[in-house]
């Protein structure tokens, strides 16, 4: 839940948005381009929202009209590797205690326990064992299933049926992640492993990994994680993005003042991905719990 909360607020809000014309730069670039398409356009009047050409290019050269624009594919994986590494650095710490409560070796503590007995053992640098390797595997995930997953939803934005859209938004997602998977499975294995002490080094864990089990060795609990993570990625950005639509959609027909489409703030954002968080974490703990097992 935690985790879902920040990953989805720092992708949806803050990092993507750095991208678009939400931010000065990205205002000034994509309204350098649309002037250029105004005057390589023919010299025909073109009215757009009760504006003529000439009176809109007016209006982008002046900074009054923000025109946001289309991310590449290279940016949305780029958003979703930082956006995943920032989320997992800031809360591996709580990862770590989770990891040592659902094991045999912790079983039965709570987080305060399970916290001392992570510090007696290991300090501080306890509560951060296997966080290089997860965060450089779990942002190269996070950076192929994003960057698939906007993909794929932009193509159903463009070819499916208005009323079939939410529920194609739950496949894509788990569709995304299975892209995504054969980077996050072993670098998970590799971290839980430095999390529970079985291993001391990355490279420790690549070699031991290779030489008893070969390459399918990293893919171990590749089925129980698959049982975990596809339905809670298809919940996770299935629920997230279905919310926000309903709720956009509630109040542009609530609004009654025919300013158009409305527009979601930051805290809208917020308290959709919190809504999300808390549905998946409930939801998916017990498939977490086995695949941990």
């Amino acid at each position: 839940m935690y985790k879902t909360v920040f990953l989805l607020f720092l992708l949806h809000v803050n990092v993507v948005h750095s991208f678009t014309g939400d931010k000065k730069w990205g205002r000034k670039k994509t309204s350098l381009a649309l002037i250029d398409n105004f005057t390589d356009a023919s010299q025909d009047e073109v009215i757009v929202d009760g504006s003529s050409t000439a009176d809109l290019l007016h209006k982008i050269q002046g900074g009054a009209v923000a025109v946001a624009r289309k991310l590449s594919s290279a940016e949305l994986a780029f958003a979703g590797a930082v956006a995943t590494m920032v989320g997992d650095a800031s809360m591996h710490p709580v990862d770590c205690i989770k990891t040592l409560q659902q094991s045999d070796e912790g079983a039965g503590l709570n987080m305060v326990s399970a916290a001392k007995k992570i510090f007696t053992s290991g300090g501080i640098g306890g509560f951060y064992s296997g966080l290089g390797t997860y965060i450089v595997s779990d942002g190269l995930a996070g950076s192929i299933k994003f960057a698939s997953y906007e993909a794929m939803k932009h193509w159903v934005d463009e070819n499916v049926d208005e009323n079939k859209k939410g529920a194609a938004l739950f496949v894509v997602a788990g569709l995304a992640f299975v892209a995504s998977s054969v980077v996050l499975v072993p670098g998970e294995l590799i971290k839980q492993r430095l999390q529970m002490g079985q291993i001391s080094s990355v490279a420790e864990g690549i070699s031991v990994i290779w030489k008893n089990e070969g390459l399918m060795g990293f893919f171990t609990g590749y089925s129980g994680v698959c049982l975990r993570d596809v339905p809670y990625t298809m919940m996770e950005l299935g629920i997230y993005d279905n919310l926000k639509s309903m709720y956009i959609k509630w109040k542009t027909r609530n609004s009654g003042d025919g300013s158009g489409e409305y527009k979601l703030t930051q805290w809208d954002e917020i308290i959709a991905a919190a809504i999300t968080g808390g549905i998946i974490g409930y939801a998916t703990a017990p498939l977490d719990n086995i695949k941990v097992s």
